[in-house]
């Protein structure tokens, strides 16, 4: 069995680990894809019309407990879209299949 670290595009079945949370308004999608030009999160396109967003597990530091990195989460997040609650922020895995 071969273990993929990282996004793979090109895979019909796709499955992730971020600390984040899952965004439906389009209001604050327009304002994230255009912030994550210029800013270091990650999106995962969702199912229906949302996107996941967050930072991918891999990219919490040694020495960071999981309480720091969903701040360090937050922080970023909100500096693009504002209007977040750090409640929403959330280990989130998930997987699908485009069969």
């Amino acid at each position: 069995m071969k273990i993929r670290y990282g996004f793979v595009s090109n895979s019909s079945t796709t499955s992730f680990c971020i600390v984040g949370c899952y965004i439906e308004d389009q209001g604050q999608l327009d304002r994230l894809y255009e912030a994550a030009r210029v800013m270091d999160f990650d999106f995962i396109g969702g199912q229906g019309d949302g996107a996941y967003v967050g930072l991918q597990i891999e990219k919490m530091q040694d020495t960071e407990t999981l309480g720091e990195f969903k701040q360090r989460v937050y922080n970023v997040l909100y500096k693009a879209i504002f209007k977040l609650d750090i409640k929403n922020i959330k280990v989130i895995s998930n997987g699908w299949y485009y069969g």
